[in-house]
């Protein structure tokens, strides 16, 4: 499978990323995007550390309330129970 890049900065920068590793043009794309999606996944794992303890708080906030953890709410129930007793 072929891959044209007309960019021609696109091409520089994937060129010198090539030679820079030693590698075909080729493999350099698989590198690159394989770097990609691992910094990705780090970048996901890194934000699940950071809200962990914002969940936390949350838990035990709605545990402090008597909410239950599989509680659902329902938008149109609150504004409806809120704004019944406005007429």
């Amino acid at each position: 499978m072929g891959i044209h890049i007309q960019d021609e900065e696109t091409a520089r920068v994937l060129r010198a990323f090539a030679e820079r590793r030693g590698l075909d043009v080729s493999t350099a794309v698989k590198v690159a995007v394989e770097e990609a999606e691992a910094a990705t996944k780090s970048n996901g794992a890194k934000l699940a550390q950071k809200i962990e303890p914002i969940l936390e708080r949350a838990r035990a906030r709605r545990k402090e309330l008597g909410i239950p953890a599989d509680a659902k709410f329902d938008l149109k129930d609150f504004r409806d129970e809120m704004w019944e007793g406005s007429d």
